[in-house]
């Protein structure tokens, strides 16, 4: 059920972009090699389950070493397309809360202005850039279906290393957000056209020929 969930989600706000004429037809493309990664990992971890209870192994110890294959396999897995920007550097482990181009945005409390919420309350339903406490330069960024929002200095107590951490860029980098809540790309810094930076990034991931 929730690799079905997963799947409508994924390929939702594919299908919206192409036919809104917002994307090339190829953006589709990238559904099966995404859901089906996916899809194999939640069911390799149901299969060493199903061992597990067949052989009738201690069901507390059973869920303490599938701990990290469910994370993995429902939640951090890490989608390998065209809809997403690699890095050739070797990426952290998907466990280590890192916003890694492919995984989805993690969880950080934030406040603003007296009131608590989440870096996943900043990404909404389309294109978000998230702007770190230095990158005021990212904001003149421009291009349709693009919301841009910045991890301001106040926001995390004015500890830019608190970006730094999460984002892995530096603090004047940003990262890019599907609509799906996965990190599509990053920047470890602010280029000398920020505008032309992100529209590039973006024809190419929305697949534009």
């Amino acid at each position: 059920m929730n690799t079905g969930i997963q799947d409508g989600h994924n390929l939702a706000w594919k299908l919206a972009a192409v036919l809104h004429g917002q994307a090339g037809e190829t953006l589709l493309d990238s559904y099966e090699p995404e859901r089906r990664a996916a899809a194999e990992a939640s069911l390799a971890l149901s299969r060493r389950l199903l061992r597990g209870y067949q052989a009738h192994q201690d069901t507390n110890q059973l869920y303490v070493r599938a701990a990290a294959d469910y994370l993995r396999g429902m939640i951090f897995y890490r989608y390998d397309s065209r809809a997403v920007l690699t890095e050739d550097a070797a990426a952290a482990d998907i466990l280590d809360n890192q916003a890694i181009p492919g995984c989805r945005l993690p969880h950080r409390w934030l406040t603003d202005s007296g009131r608590q919420l989440s870096t996943l309350d900043l990404a909404g339903a389309q294109w978000t850039l998230l702007a770190g406490p230095h990158g005021t330069g990212w904001l003149t960024a421009s291009t349709d279906g693009l919301r841009v929002r910045q991890i301001t200095a106040a926001m995390i107590d004015s500890d830019p290393a608190a970006f730094t951490e999460i984002a892995g860029t530096e603090p004047d980098g940003a990262l890019l957000i599907r609509p799906d809540g996965f990190v599509a790309w990053r920047s470890r810094s602010l280029p000398t056209d920020p505008n032309d930076t992100i529209r590039s990034a973006m024809h190419t991931l929305l697949g534009h020929s």
